[in-house]
């Protein structure tokens, strides 16, 4: 998360205790723009809206015009929540999206902290052996070293960029499951269906594929199409979830479907985080061991080699 992100999430927490605890939205905002324990941003984004309200703007388009940078997905959720009354659920969804991102964040590093001191110890050492190069490597001639150094380093980075590539893949944002969270979530929370879409699109523009299927399936239900059936047209969406959509229209409880629908995504979506969690440090550390190799190879076996040692 930017920092930007990361300011509208406390703000978001920040404001969502205060509204539960039946505080008036101005009340609230005041409350944030003079609390001088809270975070300095969160104060002045609290400010920024108060005063935008005080001049007759609502709070979404107070929250657009903030000097921060709000995504679309988030302005368009708070909007919805307005004309229904419902700006504690959205800040509930919005808090439970930013946890997770946070979570996910966190262990990611927790796992990435002892491979990337061990890269960082051994680039320090090669530094180290370039630094005193002329009183151990006198025998290895100074372009060569700095040939075999820089393949090796070329192969430590390419190695890293690799194992960020498989943590991007494995561990990124599933668009299907927030698809399907947000339908969840939303109608759990009482928004109209057709609201819970929108804001639902918003959330798949990442996965254009998911999110043109999805403007389709829109304009199908508008046209008079069954939900399910809207949703059968487009391979993206697998048939148990087509198959779970259409009962979920003819028993009227497409916030317990859409639930169980984003719990099976879900689950795979952790059996495949953990998975990764569990190749992170060995591939980190085998790129390290592949750099070091390459290092003994090239520079230390021929120093050794010219002492006669091996």
């Amino acid at each position: 998360m930017n920092k930007d992100e990361r300011t509208f999430f406390s703000f978001s927490v920040s404001l969502l205790e205060l509204l539960e605890s039946e505080i008036p939205l101005k009340n609230s905002l005041e409350v944030l723009s003079a609390e001088n324990s809270i975070n300095m941003n969160v104060k002045k984004m609290s400010a920024e809206i108060l005063e935008k309200l005080s001049e007759g703007f609502s709070f979404s388009s107070a929250l657009n015009l903030s000097s921060f940078s709000i995504k679309e997905r988030y302005l368009t959720l708070i909007s919805a929540s307005e004309s229904g009354g419902s700006l504690i659920q959205a800040l509930k969804f919005i808090k439970e999206i930013f946890t997770q991102k946070k979570e996910l964040e966190e262990r990611i590093k927790s796992v990435s902290l002892y491979p990337s001191l061990v890269v960082s110890i051994a680039l320090a050492a090669t530094f180290v052996l370039l630094h005193f190069r002329n009183e151990f490597l006198v025998s290895v001639p100074e372009n060569e070293l700095y040939s075999d150094v820089f393949t090796a380093i070329a192969v430590l980075f390419a190695g890293i960029g690799a194992v960020a590539l498989y943590i991007k893949n494995a561990m990124g944002e599933n668009t299907l499951y927030s698809v399907f969270f947000a339908l969840s979530f939303l109608s759990e929370a009482g928004f109209d269906f057709s609201n819970c879409l929108d804001i639902a699109i918003m959330y798949s523009v990442q996965d254009k594929e998911i999110n043109k299927a999805l403007l389709n399936v829109k304009t199908k239900i508008q046209e008079g199409e069954g939900l399910g059936e809207a949703f059968s047209h487009y391979k993206i969406f697998p048939k148990e979830i087509v198959a779970r959509l259409s009962l979920a229209e003819i028993h009227g409880n497409i916030d317990k479907v859409t639930r169980g629908i984003a719990k099976s995504i879900e689950k795979k979506d952790v059996a495949k985080r953990n998975q990764c969690m569990q190749l992170i440090e060995p591939l980190l550390i085998l790129c390290t061991g592949l750099y070091i190799l390459i290092l003994v190879e090239t520079i230390v076996l021929p120093f050794l080699t010219s002492f006669g040692g091996i």
